[in-house]
């Protein structure tokens, strides 16, 4: 479900606070890839609610947070240092996510092409 653009401002702002305060380096990495799934906001949100800027939408993860639809599985911790976050999926979850994102592209193409 998509949140408001304050939402995601809150977001992003509580992601650097903790990568500011965080000591635990593998923590940290989790955070870099935009993994804070003990995170809860609290609405009121005190943030400006225009829609995000590009910049905005690329840190982290905040385009997959907006859009989990497009995740093909289930995001899990690894052990590899490097890589600290997996999709894990089985075929079929792969072949119905993009099979569901063509469908919607192609309505997407036709409702475009009855407006002109």
């Amino acid at each position: 479900m998509i949140q408001s653009p304050a939402y995601y401002r809150v977001r992003l702002a509580a992601i650097a606070d903790e990568l500011r305060i965080e000591p635990d380096e593998r923590r940290i990495k989790l955070l870099q890839n935009g993994y804070f799934p003990d995170w809860a906001a609290n609405p009121p949100y005190d943030r400006d609610n225009s829609p995000l800027s590009f910049f905005e939408i690329c840190c982290w993860d905040t385009w997959f947070t907006m859009h989990p639809e497009k995740i093909c599985g289930e995001v899990t911790v690894t052990s590899n240092r490097e890589f600290p976050l997996a999709v894990k999926a089985s075929r079929e979850d792969v072949i119905r996510t993009v099979s569901e994102g063509i469908y919607v592209a192609k309505a997407e193409h036709e409702i475009l092409n009855l407006n002109f």
